[in-house]
């Protein structure tokens, strides 16, 4: 690639700014809707039907992930490498026919392994029924991710961000609806609404884009680009199939050894972590991983992109992280209930985590848009057995709070083994301003931890200031990655030089 491709290639922080806010605004209101129906959730069931709906929510995404082979996110890759017409409408109805047959043998298999499956997760046969009942949720998700795929190929950002947040507010109301009628019963009626929903909102959107009239048969007949595809989608079912295995484990020891209340904890403040950052992995799943796959081949570009999204991300998500730890006594009995007070620490400790897992997600996405799967495969393994390795030891003197440490030093660990293994291939190196966000944002945050433990007011107090502090940093990196002709950029730029500040854009 040359200097001048390598320079058109990254322009591009303002694609990320624009890209991030866009999705971030969709993810926004699905962080809203999905604390809302937690809180009516926690309200109605208490921390035992938190509990309950946040395994079989794990139980329906890890037979999710590995019934769909990773498809989802290879098919993304293969319809924006492949020229337009009749070609990409093949790969398109390729795309949905695998999903849809997938998705049916996973639902079969799960209604004939109800059981056992039961038996594994609750330790209790009675479940049979209902986790029966999650294969038909399994197979409208990979019905919805087959669609998303489609916007996701064709860089369809907008409707993307109009389809989640329909979604989120149909699913919403219609799922508790479900759950006011059927109680506890009605939790697995709410778990397969979520992803009908999906389908058929994101079904809206994707009609909307022409396609050539492809026979079946003719689609049928591209097994070359289906084996593509689940070769490279082989490695995301993977990494994939851990990540939601760990969780799955790490719930089911919890409610084992301690009950099914501690994993409505458990449950309640991983659904916080993830909603807390999940805009912009959205962001990154959409955006930065095809930017990064169109300048893997510039090694130089790649580490500049890298730096660049790390920085974007703790700059938006840093200030708030802060102000969740300092305010998490309160927020806890506030978007749940007061049964769930002891969940309060746990949560914290994994905000605190999430810097890291900020800091550590783009370099992992090198190793994928580099083809360097066993590599990326060995990152995840590494992280989820430190996971499982430090709650296990920790679970019997600390209880299930234990689980926040584990994941905050489980992240710790693997950003740094993503560092010294992404140096050799692409000459990796974190840029000062990078090292210092992730530095200073993880001291932050452990601080404002520690003096919560110690006194929740003074952590409040510490968590706001620091959070305000955070922001005005954040902010001014934000305003000088994004468009110059930007009229909200150029006021704040003004505002700073003002102020003897000035921003270097």
């Amino acid at each position: 690639m040359s200097s001048q491709q390598d320079a058109l290639s990254y322009a591009p922080s303002r694609g990320l700014v624009r890209a991030t806010m866009m999705l971030g605004g969709a993810q926004l209101a699905n962080v809203v809707m999905t604390i809302a129906r937690m809180k009516v959730i926690a309200v109605m069931l208490g921390p035992v039907g938190v509990g309950v709906l946040g395994m079989y929510g794990n139980l329906m995404e890890a037979i999710a992930v590995f019934a769909g082979l990773g498809m989802n996110t290879s098919g993304v890759r293969q319809l924006a490498r492949v020229s337009g017409g009749l070609e990409q409408s093949a790969v398109r109805r390729l795309l949905l026919l695998s999903l849809a047959a997938q998705g049916a043998l996973a639902m079969s298999a799960v209604w004939l392994l109800r059981r056992q499956l039961a038996v594994a997760v609750f330790g209790d046969p009675a479940r049979s029924y209902e986790v029966g009942l999650v294969g038909v949720a399994v197979f409208f998700t990979l019905l919805a991710l087959s669609q998303t795929a489609v916007l996701q190929g064709f860089r369809h950002v907008a409707d993307l961000s109009r389809a989640t947040i329909l979604t989120s507010i149909i699913g919403t109301i219609v799922g508790l609806v479900a759950v006011w009628i059927k109680r506890e019963d009605g939790l697995v009626l709410f778990l397969i609404i979520q992803p009908l929903t999906a389908t058929t909102v994101a079904f809206l959107y994707v009609r909307r884009i022409p396609i050539q009239a492809v026979p079946m048969r003719a689609a049928l007949e591209r097994l070359d680009v289906w084996r593509t595809m689940v070769k490279l989608g082989a490695v995301f079912m993977l990494a994939g199939l851990i990540a939601n295995a760990t969780l799955l484990v790490a719930r089911a020891i919890v409610a084992h050894e301690i009950g099914l209340a501690a994993a409505g904890f458990l449950a309640a403040s991983w659904g916080i972590s993830i909603q807390s950052i999940g805009f912009l992995f959205a962001s990154m799943s959409a955006d930065f991983y095809p930017r990064m796959t169109e300048v893997i081949a510039a090694p130089k570009a790649v580490v500049r992109l890298v730096n660049d999204q790390v920085q974007l991300s703790l700059a938006i998500a840093g200030p708030f992280l802060l102000l969740l730890i300092g305010l998490a006594p309160w927020l806890v009995v506030w978007l749940f209930s007061d049964d769930f007070k002891p969940a309060a620490p746990l949560m914290q400790w994994q905000l605190a985590g999430n810097i890291f897992r900020l800091a550590s997600l783009p370099i992992s996405l090198t190793f994928v848009a580099g083809a360097r799967m066993g590599t990326f495969v060995a990152a995840e393994v590494l992280l989820n057995a430190l996971f499982l390795a430090l709650l296990w030891f920790g679970l019997t003197p600390f209880g299930v709070e234990s689980a926040g440490p584990a994941f905050l030093l489980a992240f710790a660990i693997y950003t740094v083994a993503l560092t010294f293994a992404a140096h050799k291939p692409i000459g990796f190196v974190w840029q000062p301003r990078s090292l210092w966000l992730v530095c200073g944002h993880a001291a932050l945050t452990v601080s404002v931890l520690a003096l919560s433990h110690r006194s929740p007011w003074m952590g409040a107090v510490v968590g706001i200031c620091s959070a305000l502090a955070s922001g005005a940093v954040g902010l001014r990196i934000v305003v000088g990655k994004s468009a110059a002709e930007n009229r909200a950029a150029v006021i704040i730029t003004d505002l700073f030089r003002t102020v003897g500040w000035p921003i270097n854009r």
